[in-house]
């Protein structure tokens, strides 16, 4: 999966339904364009510059595809924590307060 991201220029996401948007998210993660369906929960995860579109209608699509900007332009992606640093913060968020609770 990580060939195709990238050799692409961008990523399409026609989801029907989606649990937690972590399609768009990985897309973003790889730097890419994207163009979603606009779904609650792609609007809720979305970074700037997603471009949506309507599933049911066939020209939308196509009018943020004729719409996009040259991919050069778009930003590099913020980098997430993976599991073992995001891990280790909060057990040592939870370490210090607890402590804190103790001396109080």
């Amino acid at each position: 999966l990580n060939e195709y991201y990238k050799k692409s220029r961008g990523v399409i996401i026609p989801a029907l339904a989606e649990g937690f948007g972590l399609p768009l998210i990985e897309a973003h993660f790889h730097g890419k364009q994207i163009i979603a369906s606009d779904l609650p929960v792609f609007r809720e995860v979305a970074p700037e510059g997603v471009n949506f579109f309507r599933l049911s209608e066939a020209e939308d699509l196509a009018g943020v595809i004729r719409n996009i900007e040259d991919s050069a332009s778009v930003k590099s992606p913020e980098r997430y924590l993976d599991w073992r640093t995001a891990t280790e913060r909060m057990i040592s968020i939870i370490k210090n307060n607890a402590y804190q609770i103790r001396q109080d």
